[in-house]
């Protein structure tokens, strides 16, 4: 039988119930009766439902996990809800005075409660810490903050029952709750998951919908250093996860990455105390992700010489050489492509609605105003709103919202030119000293690239727009060469050149439980 006759069985057994109790007892009698048919053919049907859901209690509470369902991937901290693995065993008992006509009768004040057996997915694996368990915001649960240790699943009392909690780990250990109802169940290796016998739901029917387990987990990498900072996760290990996880992630193989490049950008990370921790629930274009991090945290990722995809952050104050410019004069501009021009005030923010997670009150989305009065003076109010909401603590957020803010409401010189990409070694982020031989031996100009548009690939030019700042925003992934030290010929760049931008798969790869074979 499908789930949808047992539903329509089940839903007419409690119509008939309802009947039969109206005749003998009126509107008492019927909703006993109904309760009752309810209950008793989700009994009879049991033994077939096997792992399908029983229906006889509201799951609307329990999201479903049906087949292609994404599983959420933690970076950080935050709080999972979990997804349907498997419900049933659900029944009720009564207690106090009779009355009343079928099992979960409330007649003649008696008391019913309701127990139902439960095992809930909470995301990928491996989570490092369990910090809570919570239920309409409350604690039900003060044996935390508790860490992972060998693995081993770990039993947990709290006030809904004793659940059973799966850390997500490689060779996971078989769960009873599963055994029990199958012979030859799966590890489920790698699911952060927990099962609960026999959960009490109190007076009402329906799951907790409000149930969340407040988790930490970090990337997992070759890098060196710890891969979280306090509660939440480097961003360098977690854009070198997103690229390398063979399961969900992007597949590619670490010979392909520079890892010295996000093991420096790791290490600064850390100095500066900058963690990040979000939930990421839906498949999503890989491009769209990592550019939520470069924008959030002020970095960037181009393709090395050697082929290898690299990363790069920019900050302030960093006592700037002219070692760290590469020089843009007559030696390599195309003759007649220069063109610089100071911006208008019409393209000025100076004013920031920026929107943050607080971590430390329920993961609640908090919000602080930034403004340059300066420009307000000057250019009147220009105002936007900026989503930081994978910086959970106030002091990071409004460190980085100011550094966007003096990007945003600078009237920069804007400059675009032509160039050979092979000779110049140009990329997106890459600063640039604009001194051509016109100008006169004591003018320049210091930019930063923002855009590199190839629309002669079989020649090697390309247009470079660049600005005049040193935190510019850059928030996409770029193509480029970031290796002036030496000069080599087409040849030597054949593997740079295959793609007319540096593009990364569409979607990050997410499976529902029922879709992967364990």
């Amino acid at each position: 039988m499908g789930a949808s006759e047992r539903e329509a069985t089940v839903l007419g057994a409690g119509l008939t119930g309802a009947a039969i109790g109206f005749y003998y007892g009126g509107p008492t009698g019927a909703q006993a009766g109904y309760l009752g048919g309810i209950l008793i053919a989700s009994a009879l049907l049991g033994a077939e439902a096997g792992a399908e859901f029983n229906p006889a209690s509201d799951l609307s509470g329990f999201t479903s996990n049906k087949e292609g369902t994404p599983i959420p991937i933690l970076f950080g901290r935050g709080k999972l809800s979990g997804l349907q693995m498997h419900y049933g065993s659900f029944a009720s008992s009564q207690s106090g005075g009779g009355g009343g006509s079928g099992l979960g009768s409330q007649g003649g004040g008696s008391t019913v409660s309701y127990k139902v057996d439960a095992a809930m997915l909470l995301g990928w694996g491996p989570v490092a810490t369990l910090l809570d368990i919570t239920n309409r915001n409350e604690s039900i649960w003060n044996g935390g903050p508790l860490s992972r240790t060998d693995g081993a699943p770990t039993d947990i009392t709290t006030d809904l029952g004793t659940f059973s909690f799966f850390w997500g780990i490689d060779g996971q250990p078989y769960a009873p709750y599963f055994q029990a109802i199958d012979a030859n169940p799966p590890r489920f290796n790698r699911y952060c998951f927990a099962t609960i016998n026999e959960a009490n739901l109190g007076s009402s029917p329906n799951w907790p919908s409000s149930l969340a387990f407040e988790l930490a987990r970090y990337p997992i990498t070759s890098l060196t250093g710890d891969s979280n900072i306090g509660d939440d996760a480097n961003p360098a290990h977690i854009i070198f996860e997103i690229l390398t996880n063979p399961i969900w992630g992007l597949r590619i193989p670490p010979a392909y990455i520079n890892a010295d490049s996000f093991q420096d950008a790791a290490d600064q990370f850390a100095a500066e105390v900058f963690g990040l921790s979000f939930i990421m629930s839906t498949a999503q274009p890989a491009i769209s992700v990592l550019s939520d991090i470069s924008t959030w945290t002020n970095s960037y990722l181009f393709v090395d010489t050697d082929g290898k995809i690299a990363m790069d952050m920019i900050r302030e104050n960093q006592n700037l050489t002219d070692d760290d410019f590469i020089i843009i004069d007559d030696s390599n501009l195309v003759d007649g492509t220069l063109r610089v021009s100071r911006a208008s005030g019409s393209g000025v923010i100076n004013q920031l609605a920026v929107q943050w997670t607080d971590a430390t009150n329920e993961y609640s989305t908090q919000a602080f105003p930034v403004q340059n009065e300066v420009s307000v003076d000057l250019y009147g109010p220009k105002f936007s709103t900026l989503n930081l909401s994978a910086i959970t603590n106030k002091s990071t957020a409004v460190k980085q919202a100011n550094r966007i803010l003096y990007q945003r409401s600078a009237i920069q010189r804007a400059a675009t030119f032509d160039c050979n990409q092979r000779s110049t070694r140009i990329w997106i982020g890459r600063r640039i000293r604009l001194s051509p031989g016109s100008w006169g031996s004591d003018e320049a100009i210091d930019l930063i690239v923002t855009a590199i548009d190839e629309n002669q690939p079989e020649s090697g030019i390309v247009t470079v727009s660049a600005l005049e700042d040193v935190l510019a925003e850059v928030p996409s992934v770029s193509f480029g060469v970031p290796d002036d030290s030496n000069t080599v010929d087409g040849d030597d760049l054949a593997c740079l050149t295959r793609f007319a931008i540096f593009e990364l798969p569409i979607n990050l790869i997410v499976f529902g439980v029922s879709n992967i074979e364990l």
